[in-house]
């Protein structure tokens, strides 16, 4: 039987919620940058596909619409001829009731919070498709009054819905907006985002994607820090362990040729000791000084030289401060620059000597 501590559950059980948070955050900005349908008073021009009908229609006022034309569906020559007629700009494709579903329900007012709910409950009775294979859409004609909520519901079958865009990207038409709406043309429609899933589903997969990246440079940047910091912490092991034999063999009293060695060596290792800098402040100097509009891809530190690489506007401005500072000296650039022309910037290569620090006396 194994046990947990609770603390510790609880510390675990904070980052689940957090993580949770955050995974849910994360979706809702994807569901955002991948937009809504546009407005129907964006658009300029309107299919109507009612039956084996299909009427057009050109804007020539915020609720009014003027016939162009109307033409049997089935002649996919004569569509793509005559919808040419219609208006530059956004076109609203509607179906009619002769292809959808379209009713107005009475709700009672207190629905008005979950009225998406409620009116997926009554599509799976009003649709004459399985619920899986239908597209729904609603919009509240009124406000709550006398107890109720007056909504129009329009409904569609995802297949039909599918075949619609299908003939009129064919027939050269893209469409901006998709309604189910009744078949006079005037009325307002219901709005049925056909795509809406797929655009959310395609930006959070790029988000995600985004995050993955930025994630992996956070963790490779760490993991060098930690590696640096962990061959600064190996070192001054070594010193403090040479510095420890040395005291021992003085304890112990030992033989004066050897402690005279160790002696020595002890000196070296604590004068380096002391002259080392840490690999942690050199990264702090190296951030401080390197001017706005200088951006650095690598940095190496090999026992007493520094090398930076990267790219920017203003590179020789690296030069000067780091060779003005007290913790480097000799800078020289460790290559030619070369000109990005895409970019406006040149890439270097900077070397430069590490500074001993100042000892006291």
């Amino acid at each position: 039987m194994t046990t947990s501590n609770s603390a510790t559950a609880q510390i675990f059980g904070i980052g689940s919620r957090l993580s949770a948070r955050a995974a849910e955050a994360i979706l809702a900005f994807a569901d955002g940058l991948a937009g809504t349908v546009p407005a129907a008073d964006t658009c300029n021009g309107m299919i109507l596909a009612d039956g084996n009908e299909i009427s057009a229609y050109k804007r020539i006022s915020s609720d009014q619409w003027q016939p162009l034309l109307a033409i049997a569906a089935d002649n996919p020559g004569r569509l793509q001829q005559d919808l040419a007629k219609l208006p530059r700009g956004r076109v609203l494709l509607r179906a009619g009731e002769g292809r959808a579903v379209v009713t107005r329900l009475a709700l009672p007012a207190a629905t008005r919070d979950v009225l998406g709910q409620v009116v997926r409950n009554k599509v799976e009775s009003l649709a004459p498709w399985p619920v899986s294979e239908v597209l729904w859409g609603y919009r509240a004609v009124n406000a709550p009054q006398s107890g109720q909520i007056i909504v129009d519901v329009g409904i569609i079958s995802r297949k039909t819905a599918t075949g619609l865009f299908q003939k009129f990207a064919a027939a050269g038409v893209k469409i901006a907006r998709f309604e189910v709406g009744r078949s006079d043309g005037a009325s307002a429609g219901i709005e049925i985002d056909v795509h809406g899933e797929e655009r959310r589903q395609a930006m959070r997969g790029r988000v995600k994607l985004v995050m993955s990246i930025l994630a992996g440079a956070a963790l490779l940047a760490g993991g060098y820090g930690g590696y640096l910091s962990y061959q600064t912490a190996v070192e001054a092991a070594n010193l403090d362990e040479g510095i420890a034999k040395v005291q021992t063999l003085l304890r112990n009293k030992g033989d004066a040729g050897e402690i005279s060695e160790q002696l020595a060596a002890a000196n070296v290792l604590h004068t380096r000791k002391l002259e080392t800098r840490p690999v942690l402040e050199l990264l702090n100097t190296v951030t401080i000084l390197v001017p706005d509009g200088i951006w650095l891809s690598t940095l190496e530190i090999d026992k007493s030289t520094l090398t930076i690489a990267g790219r920017g506007t203003q590179v020789p401005g690296v030069i000067e401060t780091l060779e003005s500072s007290e913790t480097f000296r000799d800078v020289n650039f460790a290559s030619a620059t070369q000109r990005e022309a895409d970019a406006a910037t040149d890439s270097f290569s900077i070397s430069a000597v590490i500074e001993a620090k100042a000892t006291a006396p």
